[in-house]
């Protein structure tokens, strides 16, 4: 009997290490943007009713046509990628997307509460504000410290909008993002949730 017991309690010590192990190694910078960072979220279409996972990888650095450094990163989802360019003056950092060049988040650290930038320069009516600062728990792990942002957009025709909670020296932890184009009746509205993440 006793190898069953010994064979059990392996079973749990090393189950109990697998999830602790699923999410490790917080940033040393305060927003995450050095070359070999990783994240892994869980990625869910409400509209297609689709649920796959991203693998977020930043992959080396680059210099836009306006002369700005850049990093790189990657999401790589199981039919197609999508890069982002990264940049960081100062307080403020930008997610440009490729190939277009716009302006897709802007955030502006560190963090504050009650704090309203605008998200894109590109549009008049489109503003982030940090509307929570407290302990956000997913999967069994605290993150201390992180922050609700709320973003709200819209053009004549357009709305979008965004909930995210980001964690200082982590990242996004969970971020729903919806938008409507009255036009031409399209919808969409997607979330993420952080499953991993190995950052340096």
């Amino acid at each position: 009997m006793r190898p069953i017991y010994t064979t059990l309690a392996l079973c749990i010590v090393f189950s109990s290490c697998t999830k602790n192990d699923l999410i490790k190694n917080p940033a040393s910078e305060y927003f995450p943007n050095t070359v070999g960072n990783y994240w892994k979220y869980k990625y869910v279409d409400s509209i297609s009713n689709k649920s796959v996972f991203v693998y977020v990888n930043i992959t080396g650095n680059t210099v836009l046509p306006n002369g700005q450094n850049a990093k790189i990163w990657v999401y790589t989802f199981p039919d197609h990628t999508v890069t982002n360019f990264v940049c960081q003056v100062g307080d403020t950092t930008r997610f440009i997307d490729s190939p277009g060049l716009s302006v897709r988040y802007t955030y502006i650290t560190p963090l504050r509460l009650n704090n309203t930038w605008r998200t894109s320069p590109d549009y008049i009516y489109d503003s982030t504000h940090v509307d929570d600062n407290s302990v956000y728990f997913l999967n069994n792990q605290d993150f201390v410290n992180s922050f609700l942002l709320q973003e709200y957009g819209h053009l004549p025709n357009q709305y979008w909008g965004r909930s995210e909670w980001f964690c200082p020296n982590i990242g996004i932890v969970t971020k729903s993002e919806k938008s409507l184009f009255t036009l031409a009746d399209e919808t969409s509205s997607v979330y993420w949730e952080l499953v991993e993440y190995n950052l340096k």
